[in-house]
């Protein structure tokens, strides 16, 4: 969801690991949290017509998900609980920090992994220069 934006219950299907019956039950209880909006439903008794799902709360990586009671839903990223009405109606008690922790630590050692191949990459490239200058030599000492 957080890469397509703009989806039907089939594209999730055939990313996915759930089954249709499943991720509809899921993309209604978002809608009803108010993550999701309804860009276009589906044309009854046309084959091959899919409700379009548009993703509009994106509160961090991980899946939102639906608590037992099954009339409300818990932000895991954020700690928030949301009715199906759309309504913010509770803070849980654990935040969400860790995540965001995590996610920055990731960033940074992304970083500094790309910043060591660049390195890496350029005293490669001043290696192959030198080693094409000394062959360069050698060949012309070879011809004189």
């Amino acid at each position: 969801m957080r890469v397509l934006r703009r989806f039907t219950t089939a594209e999730l299907e055939a990313t996915g690991s759930l089954k249709r019956r499943a991720l509809q039950e899921f993309c209604r209880v978002l809608h009803g949290a108010r993550y999701l909006r309804l860009v276009q439903p589906r044309v009854s008794g046309r084959p091959g017509s899919y409700d379009v799902w548009q993703l509009v709360r994106d509160s961090g990586p991980v899946a939102p998900v639906r608590r037992k009671d099954g009339e409300t839903v818990y932000d895991r990223n954020t700690g928030a609980v949301w009715n199906l009405k759309g309504e913010r109606i509770a803070e849980a008690a654990v935040k969400a920090e860790p995540w965001h922790a995590w996610a920055r630590e990731a960033v940074a050692r992304l970083e500094a992994a790309a910043r060591a191949l660049d390195v890496a990459d350029r005293n490669l490239a001043a290696q192959c220069q030198q080693a094409a200058a000394a062959g360069a030599a050698a060949i012309a000492g070879a011809a004189s």
